[in-house]
């Protein structure tokens, strides 16, 4: 288990077409969809690589601003 894992994971969510994202209202609503990608992850990890994303969108879209 890693937040490399939960990482790719939530990249190959964004890139999936068919799930309705409107959905997911909780941590735990994320959590269980992407609980079956391979491989596996805890939701500690889930939550750090969440935070690790969102970091670095907001890095990328301040450097835009400048």
């Amino acid at each position: 288990m890693s937040v490399k894992n939960a990482l790719t994971a939530i990249q190959e969510l964004r890139k999936r077409e068919t799930i309705d994202l409107k959905a997911v209202t909780t941590l735990g609503d994320l959590f269980t969809i992407l609980e079956k990608s391979n491989p596996p992850f805890s939701m500690e990890e889930l939550k750090k690589a969440l935070e690790i994303d969102w970091n670095l969108r907001w890095i990328k879209h301040a450097a835009q601003q400048i």
